[in-house]
Formats: C-alpha cells, sequence, structure tokens
C-alpha cells in the first residue's frame, strides 16, 4: 500500500481550480506524498493548453481558461475532472512520459473494468468515433494511451514536470461516455495500492490559492498570452 492524500473540491470557479493544481505542484515537496484531487465547475468553462493559441470560436456561455499544462482544448461541463501530483522523489521519475500516461490510465480504467464495460488504452493515432465539440476538442483524437470505449476517447490528460514534482491534470468525458463518479476513481485508485488520507487546507493556503488566482490565472495577461 501506498500513502496518498486526497482532495475534493466541489463546484470551483475556473481559475481557482488552474490555481489550485499549480499550487499543489509549487508545494509538492512540502506534503511528501502523492495527491489525487478531483473537482467540479461552477460554470460551463474550457482549458486551453500552455502552448496553444487563445481560441476565438467559442460559444459566450464558456468560460475560457489556460492550464498550467499541455495539451489541446477540452470543455469541461458534464465532466469528471481530475489532478494528480507527484513529489519529486517519487518513483514517476523512473518511467517514460508514456509509461506516465499509462500509469495514470490504467487505474481510470479500472472503473470501467468495475462497471463491465470494455475499454481500451489507445495506440499512437487510433481512430475514433467523434462526439460534439466545441472548437478544436481534445477529445476528437487519441494519444497512446488515452482510454477508450466503444472507440470513443473517454479520459485524457496533460502533465507538467518541474523540479518541485509532477503534476497530471486529467479529464473523464460524461457528454456521450458512461459518467464516473470521484467515489468510483477513488475506490479504484484504492485497488491499485492508494491508502487515502484527506488532504485538508488551511485557511492560508485557501488565502494563497485564490491569490494566484486572481494575479494569474484570471489575467489576460495569462489566458490571451499567445
Amino acid at each position: 500500500m501506498e500513502s496518498w492524500l486526497f482532495l475534493e473540491n466541489d463546484r470551483c470557479p475556473p481559475a481557482w481550480n488552474m490555481a489550485c493544481d499549480e499550487w499543489l505542484l509549487i508545494h509538492a515537496e512540502r506534503f511528501a506524498q502523492p495527491i489525487l484531487r478531483m473537482y467540479g465547475w461552477d460554470r460551463p468553462s474550457v482549458t486551453i493548453g500552455y502552448f496553444q493559441p487563445f481560441p476565438t470560436e467559442i460559444p459566450k456561455r464558456y468560460t475560457v481558461i489556460r492550464r498550467p499544462t499541455g495539451g489541446a482544448l477540452v470543455v469541461h461541463d458534464s465532466d469528471l475532472t481530475f489532478t494528480v501530483i507527484l513529489p519529486p522523489d517519487h518513483s514517476w521519475r523512473e518511467l517514460s512520459v508514456f509509461e506516465r500516461y499509462e500509469w495514470v490510465h490504467a487505474r481510470i480504467g479500472k472503473v470501467f473494468e468495475s462497471k463491465g464495460i470494455d475499454f481500451s488504452l489507445a495506440d499512437q493515432g487510433a481512430a475514433l468515433s467523434v462526439r460534439g465539440s466545441v472548437g478544436s476538442h481534445c477529445f476528437q483524437k487519441s494519444s497512446r494511451y488515452d482510454v477508450l470505449v466503444s472507440g470513443m476517447k473517454v479520459a485524457g490528460g496533460a502533465q507538467r514536470i518541474t523540479r518541485k514534482g509532477l503534476l497530471h491534470q486529467g479529464s473523464i468525458q460524461g457528454e456521450g461516455s458512461p459518467r464516473v463518479s470521484p467515489e468510483e476513481l477513488r475506490r479504484a485508485w484504492q485497488t491499485c495500492g492508494a491508502r487515502f488520507t484527506d488532504l485538508n487546507l488551511t485557511p492560508n493556503d485557501e488565502t494563497s490559492i485564490s491569490d494566484l488566482a486572481t494575479c494569474k490565472f484570471a489575467t489576460d495577461a495569462w489566458n490571451r498570452r499567445i
């Protein structure tokens, strides 16, 4: 068994969600354990990758926010969004980039396995059944080890590595695919050997996250920087 910290946030503003993920990465050494975070959105949102140009044809009902990780556009409306943060001394450093994605997505596959739903981990560039989309949707194409159900990409993610640790931001889509609950995802992690303790943020922690959201992730300087 491996000791993990668990954090669940219900419905938060888009800038706060991204700030919390980055803040957890910055403080990964302090927590000294892997962290699984799951969260919701207080409004329909779209996240874009760190290197992605700001999209110009997004319906006005969506708030557009830039992630601290790469990848393409992801719609957050009915999905389950999650984050994995690993400290710098974790064994992930021994894995290749594709092995790290396989490591995360194999755990997501356990959810569908428990439901009796056939799933697979994608080969590079696997052909997909295309769902409805907003703009250039990340879930219209697959990368190696994305989670597929009935030829449709249902889970993908993007990673960022710093000297502080590793950040994996992932989405399990709900529209047109089997719904996954936070409790189901948590149980899947447990079947792979995780033993969870709840992570309780202090008022100072929450203030720091809110400050980061206001000063960085809510600004045009960040979101429209390319």
